[in-house]
């Protein structure tokens, strides 16, 4: 069979039994000749829709949006990624859409009940310590030293004190034209999306003088719904949520001037969302795929590897060490291992 204008993925299972473990390991080759292995370690039910994940020590912090059985943030022991189990959780009411951890303090940004700050030091017994309850939703945070920053909907973005977690109180704020729902702090550059009803803009502002943000620059595509939006080095690859599907790439080594500089073109219909970069592959958490792999060496040219997709739609992914740690809304999480 010849390979030639279609990109063809064959999937060839092999299982393999090691001591009393069944070990699933998925090698996919593409029309490219690219060869590489996923291989199944462990995974951990949430009972609802494991939608975020982030890694620090032995910990798997995750969020389950849904509120019961148990919900909101779990922490999940993954000293043994064979055998990952539940340590504790935490939700009081309302919906958490993303968190950000530093020390013993988790910043919970709850769409319908503001910002929660809880105390993890104890996994068991997790407790609330302070609460921002501005009136309005909060989708998203960002954290550097004793300031938040957080995707305030239709008040655009807040920056809050936070050096008293007990009493977190608002510096400021910066209105946009549209709707905020993510941020992404890169230094004293803060990246926003601004939605409007057409398409999204990708906003960059100073915030290095937190009462009064100064913008940079912006980066504007019709018909284009931007999602989720990642720095690593002068580039920030965003999620498209809107005609293409595409993941973005812009060179922001100016942000005054930010432009395009690649995108992977995805299929009709396709819909990524969070990513994370190691050792210049781009891993994708994608609602129909799963998790796509992508080669960006050069930016200009993202060129895919492999996809891996066995139960559950791709939301968020984090990778440390050698495993990769795999937010599979109604699939959990789930822990694997890639080897090119």
């Amino acid at each position: 069979m010849e390979l030639k204008h279609k990109k063809i993925l064959i999937g060839i299972l092999i299982g393999a039994l090691i001591g009393s473990a069944s070990i699933l390991t998925i090698l996919l080759l593409n029309s490219q000749g690219k060869i590489g292995s996923f291989t199944e370690i462990g995974q951990i039910d949430t009972n609802g829709e494991t939608m975020n994940v982030q890694i620090r020590d032995n910990i798997a912090y995750v969020i389950d949006t849904q509120d019961d059985n148990p919900g909101g943030l779990m922490l999940i022991d993954i000293s043994d990624p064979e055998s990952p189990e539940l340590l504790g959780s935490y939700i009081d009411e309302g919906m958490i859409w993303d968190f950000e951890l530093q020390g013993d303090l988790a910043f919970l940004a709850n769409r319908d009940d503001g910002l929660e700050i809880v105390n993890i030091s104890n996994p068991s017994s997790i407790y609330r310590v302070g609460h921002y309850r501005p009136g309005h939703e909060i989708y998203d945070i960002a954290i550097q030293g004793d300031l938040a920053y957080v995707a305030a909907w239709e008040l655009g973005f807040e920056i809050l004190n936070i050096s008293n977690p007990e009493t977190p109180t608002r510096i400021s704020s910066q209105s946009l034209t549209g709707t905020c729902i993510n941020v992404f702090l890169e230094e004293d550059v803060l990246y926003v999306t601004d939605h409007l009803n057409t398409y999204t803009n990708l906003e960059a502002y100073n915030v290095s003088i937190s009462t009064t943000p100064v913008k940079l620059g912006e980066f504007i595509l019709e018909a284009h719904d931007f999602f989720f939006p990642m720095v690593h080095g002068d580039y920030l690859y965003m999620a498209d949520h809107g005609s293409t599907g595409d993941l973005v790439i812009l060179n922001i080594s100016d942000p005054t001037n930010i432009t395009e500089n690649g995108r992977f073109k995805a299929r009709s219909g396709d819909h990524p969302n969070r990513m994370c970069i190691k050792d210049n592959i781009l891993y994708m958490s994608e609602y129909e795929k799963g998790l796509v792999l992508i080669d960006v060496t050069d930016p200009t040219d993202p060129t895919i590897l492999n996809t891996y997709f066995n139960v559950g739609a791709g939301y968020d992914v984090a990778v440390v060490g050698d495993y990769i740690y795999f937010a599979a809304r109604h699939g959990g999480l789930q822990i694997l291992q890639y080897m090119p």
